[in-house]
């Protein structure tokens, strides 16, 4: 007496089940995002019509970006249903389509079938995050040394005050403008006398402009960065937010020392309500935004294409003007 085995995989709504899980199509690629040294979602060998079906002695052949078989890659996860997970070695140059294969018989009439389906990987980046600040001062007159002392000294307050997150100012520098408020009225006069200048009819002010950028890459960060592992990127930015609401409190302190003033104001002071910050992103080399070919992407710093590159603090990758780069995140030409 002979028994014919056959092994069976049945999958039953995995899709609404598992909200981490993407199937494969038959048509078009399905893109795929993973940041880099991160888990991807569970890439599924089968189209979803499928994965609700018995199938009998299913096979499945993964091929890589190189179209070579990735079950001995230390980057990949491979389980005998044929699913595919990235796991958290997974770097931006493994990026590129992925090949499922799955060959089995129907439960109907036992005759054999195939698939191909293709998965588009593409490996991303959270983008490195910088601040931009802009305050206003008033101040006595631009040709006035003080103003290069003031803002000497501020520049070495806000420096020690981000030194402790590891995080620096970079760029800092000023102007002096005279400004003319609009409308020339009550408020105007108030604020001449505000700054304890007194200017002619037509109301001008002084106004001394202060820029300053934090980033999160001060010294001592590399130590920072060791108990983090592969999260350092997460926690940078995690510091320059910290960073970010520190110089936000140092000026509202300053707008409430002002208000304890009774008598003549000091010869520069913060205008209240001033201080404005703008988050700037860049990205690592090799990676880069671009909106109309990731819209679903759009605040990932995502490998650059086969044929671009990019260098370091860009935020795109662009075309290669001579040799041709086959790999992706090239970092030159």
């Amino acid at each position: 007496m002979s028994c014919e085995c056959h092994s069976l995989v049945k999958v039953l709504h995995l899709g609404a089940q598992l909200d981490n899980t993407i199937f494969g199509r038959t048509t078009t690629p399905v893109t795929v995002y993973v940041k880099v040294r991160h888990n991807s979602p569970r890439l599924i060998c089968m189209t979803e019509e499928l994965a609700k079906r018995e199938v009998m002695d299913p096979f499945f052949l993964w091929t890589g970006p190189d179209g070579r078989n990735i079950k001995d890659n230390s980057q990949v996860n491979l389980t005998n249903t044929g699913v595919l997970i990235l796991n958290h070695k997974f770097q931006g140059s493994l990026s590129g389509v992925f090949t499922c294969t799955l060959n089995y018989r129907s439960m109907k009439n036992e005759k054999e079938k195939f698939v191909v389906l293709k998965f588009l990987v593409y490996g991303y980046r959270d983008p490195d995050f910088q601040y931009r600040f802009r305050s206003r001062f008033i101040a006595g007159d631009c040709r006035d040394g003080a103003n290069n002392y003031f803002f000497d000294n501020l520049t070495v307050a806000l420096k020690q005050l981000v030194a402790k997150l590891t995080c620096r100012i970079l760029n800092p520098q000023f102007e002096c403008h005279v400004m003319k408020e609009p409308g020339a009225g009550l408020q105007t006069n108030l604020f001449i006398t505000f700054t304890g200048t007194c200017m002619n009819l037509s109301a001008f002010g002084l106004i001394l402009h202060v820029y300053s950028a934090v980033d999160p890459y001060g010294k001592g960060w590399e130590l920072i960065c060791i108990p983090y592992h592969h999260d350092c990127e997460d926690e940078t930015n995690n510091r320059a937010k910290m960073a970010q609401d520190l110089v936000q409190i140092f000026f509202e302190k300053q707008a409430s020392i002002l208000n304890q003033y009774s008598g003549k104001m000091p010869l520069i002071y913060y205008m209240n309500g001033s201080l404005t910050s703008e988050r700037i992103d860049s990205c690592r080399p090799g990676y880069g935004k671009n909106n109309e070919m990731h819209p679903n992407c759009t605040e990932c710093c995502v490998v650059c294409e086969p044929g671009t590159y990019s260098l370091d603090n860009s935020v795109k990758c662009v075309p290669c003007k001579s040799t041709e780069v086959r790999i992706y995140g090239a970092t030159a030409c």
